[in-house]
């Protein structure tokens, strides 16, 4: 194992400038050229399935539909070659370098493209399923943009959290994942360098892999730490040396560049994880090779482009002759990001000072949820919203309730839509909670915004469990009688409903809450999203704000979370813990 460590170091030192240059080229390439192409092709799916952006549990509408599935299908064969080029041409390098022999960047990327059509045929459904374990390890648009609204929503975590039977499937899953990634681990290095087809390098790699599976696990894990303990060193060192610094100002700016001098190091040694770790895997693999017998020797057949070799060489040599101006742009790109850094983290403390509270279901901590008490609780923390789920029972009444039934709050099989109001009101919902609410009443709409008026806003929230355009008409004529349409926002899962609301009163705002969304979400017709916090990024609160949409994030309750989401430019959280936020961020100040 050290030898291998070392020489795989060694290796690396040799050729890491030339990884560097390709992950930074093939990068470009993929964010300019690979992504809008699959990007348009997936526009161009929901157009042939004459659907607007896909929300929530929508999105498994694409299997059910044929244009949908003949889709993904490209999508899935597009992006096979982009990671495979990727992977190939880094195996290519690490190869000729374990044979001690010199190759160019412009001929290990056109040895790949001449290979590419090996793995065409039936062998590549098993690369488009290998492919889903490669995707984490990568650095290029194309990952981000396949797992980037890839998430588990939050109480699909719960229920299986909550349950020991899918609690033990989840974790056999993950075993069973990792058990073939590891049995597969050497599929591409046969196709690439032994010209095997993609079923026949399955087979090759689940024999050489067939007694070394804790061994190549082992492995690979130690020299990650390894490499990740080296790396947290050097990051390490950096970040302490301004503690060494006394003058107050000056060390808060030294503290600043070298934050930023830190985060450009992390970025490099990022891009480069996944070339160290192909370089351990090809010894590995010609080890495991030696082991059984095979002869060692360099079979991989690489192909030239005459004109791409000179212009890298023109290139290479007036970066060599250049090297003082490299250095120039390198340094200035670095100080003006760091200057930018410095500008952000000496405001950071104003961020989310403007944020908007919403008690989600009023107070449920410490009154039982979506009742009276829980709203006047909310109140009293001076929230800027509550949030309440409303449904609509048989004779009309709208009341407060998020389940579709009533098991949960009051302990009977009854969902609310089959049930009148008078039924209803004789339910007790607080005594389960604590005997302090023993008598508490299933709120209706009409309460609630009668309490609120004058004191806070309200994020309604439409349950579509039954009686859906009747629910919307009712809430609006509601909201519109006790004269808070410019006091209430309406949000629902079902963009149905928000349709019906803006029809009947325009200056309702309404939102749509997402777990999940693809597509382009500006042919919504909203005023909001209201998104689980998975989904947040840059990109999509940029998309937002280009609407001139707000975005609300559900349901943020622990520190670290509030912390987390306040790093983006949002309008809102809903929280059961509105104190939390408000002491982040300076509500008391």
């Amino acid at each position: 194992m050290f030898n291998l460590l070392i020489n795989s170091l060694r290796d690396f030192r040799r050729t890491y400038k030339k990884y560097l240059v390709f992950e930074f080229i093939y990068m470009l390439m993929t964010g300019f050229i690979f992504v809008p192409i699959i990007a348009y092709v997936f526009n161009r799916v929901l157009v042939a399935m004459g659907s607007g952006p896909l929300l929530n549990s929508d999105i498994f509408k694409i299997a059910l539909s044929t244009s949908g599935i003949i889709g993904l299908i490209i999508i899935s064969i597009l992006s096979v070659i982009v990671i495979f080029i990727e992977f190939g041409v880094l195996i290519v390098i690490s190869q000729k370098n374990y044979f001690s022999k010199n190759i160019s960047i412009s001929e290990a990327f056109i040895t790949m493209i001449m290979k590419t059509p090996k793995i065409f045929g039936f062998g590549i459904l098993h690369l488009m399923f290998f492919q889903l374990f490669l995707i984490p390890f990568i650095d290029l648009p194309i990952s981000s943009s396949l797992i980037e609204n890839i998430n588990v929503p939050i109480f699909i975590r719960q229920e299986i959290y909550s349950s020991y039977i899918l609690t033990g499937l989840y974790i056999a899953v993950f075993l069973s994942v990792i058990y073939l990634f590891l049995r597969w681990i050497f599929t591409l290095h046969y196709i690439i360098i032994e010209g095997k087809s993609t079923l026949d390098a399955i087979g090759c790699s689940l024999v050489i892999t067939k007694h070394n599976r804790i061994r190549i696990l082992l492995k690979l894990l130690l020299f990650n730490i390894f490499f990740f303990a080296i790396g947290l060193t050097i990051l390490s060192a950096i970040n302490l040396i301004p503690s060494f610094i006394d003058i107050d100002r000056g060390a808060y700016f030294i503290e600043n560049y070298f934050i930023t001098f830190s985060s450009f190091l992390t970025y490099i040694f990022v891009l480069l994880l996944t070339p160290i770790n192909i370089i351990f895997l090809t010894r590995l693999f010609y080890q495991f090779n030696r082991k059984q017998g095979v002869p060692l020797q360099d079979n991989l057949a690489t192909y030239k482009s005459g004109l791409l070799l000179k212009l890298e060489k023109k290139i290479a040599s007036l970066l060599h002759r250049r090297k003082i101006l490299v250095f120039l742009i390198l340094g200035s790109n670095l100080l003006a990001t760091f200057f930018l850094s410095y500008s952000v983290n000496e405001n950071i403390i104003y961020i989310g000072r403007n944020v908007l509270i919403a008690a989600h279901r009023g107070d449920p901590i410490n009154a039982p949820e979506n009742s009276l008490s829980s709203v006047r609780k909310a109140l009293d923390q001076e929230v800027d919203f509550v949030e309440i789920d409303v449904q609509r029972t048989k004779d009309g009444v709208i009341v407060l309730n998020h389940d579709i039934d009533l098991r949960r709050v009051a302990g009977v099989p009854y969902n609310v839509a089959d049930v009148t109001y008078e039924e209803i009101s004789t339910l007790d919902i607080g005594y389960r909670f604590s005997e302090e609410f023993h008598g508490e009443r299933i709120a209706t709409l009409e309460e609630v915004l009668r309490a609120v008026k004058d004191k806070a806003r309200l994020i309604i929230d439409l349950k579509p469990y039954g009686y859906e355009p009747a629910l919307a008409k009712k809430v609006v004529e509601l909201v519109e009688f006790y004269d808070m349409v410019e006091d209430c926002y309406i949000q629902s899962f079902d963009n149905s409903l928000l349709e019906i609301v803006r029809n009947l009163n325009p200056d309702i705002k309404i939102g749509q809450i997402m777990y999940f969304a693809a597509g382009d979400l500006s042919t919504l017709d909203v005023d909001f999203y209201a998104v689980e916090q998975r989904m947040l990024s840059n990109k999509f609160i940029k998309s937002a704000r280009r609407k001139d949409r707000e975005v609300w994030v559900w349901t943020v309750n622990n520190e670290e979370d509030i912390k987390e989401v306040l790093r983006y430019d949002i309008d809102g959280i809903i929280t059961d813990y509105p104190g939390r936020v408000q002491e982040i961020i300076g509500f008391h100040l």
